[in-house]
């Protein structure tokens, strides 16, 4: 499904949940600045997992894909945030269980290797 304002490569506008309500599955390219709302600071990512929750149905998933704790710290010479599964389920806060993870290395067309922490989290509601 592609939300409306949604740039090709970019993924979903972070707070387009917000028009959406009852969904079952959620799908974000993780938490950084990629929009005019700055996700790498509390602020921004409080407004986008508000958004998420008025989005899901209760029993409802989240994949969230986003740099591991040893991936850059820049992305398109925009600063992101790098997580680790444990960080992640805990930035999503108690009403999300974290339901698997994973971390992949993944090299580049230019050769730098970036690692990417993988998560699917169940809301509790």
């Amino acid at each position: 499904m592609k939300l409306k304002g949604a740039k090709p490569g970019l993924g979903p506008p972070p707070v387009g949940f917000r028009r959406m309500r009852g969904i079952s599955v959620g799908q974000s390219r993780g938490i950084k600045a990629r929009s005019r709302d700055s996700l790498t600071e509390a602020e921004g990512q409080d407004a986008c997992l508000t958004s998420l929750r008025r989005a899901l149905r209760a029993e409802g998933h989240v994949v969230m894909a986003t740099f591991g704790p040893n991936g850059p710290e820049q992305c398109s010479g925009l600063q992101i945030e790098r997580y680790d599964a444990e960080r992640l389920a805990r930035r999503f806060g108690d009403d999300f269980a974290l339901v698997q993870s994973m971390e992949k290395t993944h090299t580049t067309p230019w050769g730098k290797v970036q690692d990417f922490t993988y998560c699917v989290l169940q809301f509790k509601e």
